[in-house]
């Protein structure tokens, strides 16, 4: 039965896989119990195409995964970008942690709590000291 209605939009093989994975993320997402934390488009971040909404759901369902990983007991992107510029400066400080992971000086200082209480990482010598990688 032809109804005459034509899409303003042609689906593709990108729009169809972007929604596949959104669709795995969610399931995760909900499998793993974490809130749902909505996402708020600003103006000046106006999407023109469908496969570009999509890909900013995509976006924005993985950094709430990476934000959750912790409670499933995985380490988040940050966490494991911390540990590998640890492994290779073991004297880096929170500030030059911050400068190359991209994130606040705070938030340097909650991921390495959590990955000292997760007994992953230890401080050896005080504020003068380095960064070992426990067992």
């Amino acid at each position: 039965m032809s109804s005459g209605y034509t899409p303003p939009f042609t689906i593709t093989s990108k729009m169809l896989d972007l929604t596949s994975r959104i669709a795995e993320n969610l399931t995760e997402l909900k499998h793993n119990k974490s809130q749902v934390i909505t996402t708020m488009l600003r103006k000046k971040n106006r999407i023109k195409t469908l496969a570009g909404t999509l890909e900013m759901i995509l976006e924005a369902i993985l950094k709430v995964g990476n934000k959750v990983g912790n409670k499933v007991g995985n380490l988040t992107e940050n966490q494991i970008l911390i540990i590998e510029l640890m492994k290779k400066e073991s004297k880096m400080g929170a500030k030059a942690l911050a400068e190359h992971v991209g994130i606040l000086i705070r938030k340097i200082e909650e991921n390495v709590a959590k990955l000292k209480k997760m007994n992953i990482i230890e401080r050896v010598g005080g504020t003068r000291g380095h960064w070992e990688m426990k067992d």
